[in-house]
């Protein structure tokens, strides 16, 4: 996997560092960034986005999906806040709601990121 080869090559970058650290010394700052950015890009690829249409509108991974309405899509998009067992916070331009999760699988969707 991608992320292997990511995590693989920041062990890399680490050793080189302790086996010369005088010849890195001058890049330490760009090659902390570096391998931070290299961190954040691995978790995302260890959790690749799925199509909308792969949900299961009850069992919504919180904090990582955007929701709309079928009928009222003049709603706007609202984010899922919070799994509550039967039901979900979310939130929108409107404000916040709680909305059954039953409800969501009949009434709405996932929309696709852009």
């Amino acid at each position: 996997m991608i992320s292997d080869v990511l995590s693989d090559a920041v062990q890399s970058i680490r050793e080189y560092q302790r086996a010369c650290p005088e010849a890195y010394e001058p890049i330490k700052a760009d090659i902390e960034r570096c391998v931070r950015a290299m961190e954040r890009l691995r978790i995302q690829l260890d959790r690749p986005p799925m199509a909308p249409e792969a949900y299961d509108m009850r069992a919504l991974p919180v904090r990582r999906v955007s929701i709309e309405c079928i009928e009222h899509p003049e709603w706007g998009t609202w984010g899922v806040y919070e799994d509550r067992g039967g039901h979900y916070e979310i939130h929108g331009r409107a404000g916040g709601r709680i909305l059954d999760k039953e409800e969501a699988a009949r009434f709405w969707r996932v929309v696709p990121r852009g």
